[in-house]
């Protein structure tokens, strides 16, 4: 994550950006698949967190694995989601 902490911010700093970076754990999500290892049911909760969440934030950048599962139904949400920093990062640069 430092890594891609890093890429963002300097990222930012060239687009004139002042940003906020927050890493999120589901924590439910993550339970979920721990006790239980039914990824449907974890994905559930991980789409409830970004609807009930999703005004805090700018945009969600997601690890692609849970996002290939769940995009189709977050298509509707009014705030952008990616699946890694690199789309993130282009439109962030875009002053988006």
């Amino acid at each position: 994550m430092a890594p891609s902490r890093l890429a963002v911010e300097q990222a930012a700093r060239e687009a004139g950006k002042k940003i906020e970076i927050e890493t999120i754990c589901v924590e439910s999500a993550a339970n979920c698949l721990k006790e239980t290892g039914d990824t449907a049911l974890a994905d559930q909760y991980f789409e409830r967190y970004l609807r009930l969440h999703q005004k805090e934030y700018h945009a969600f950048v997601i690890p692609q694995v849970p996002l290939t599962r769940i995009m189709p139904r977050i298509r509707d949400l009014d705030t952008p989601v990616f699946d890694s920093m690199e789309p993130f990062m282009e439109e962030l640069a875009k002053g988006n």
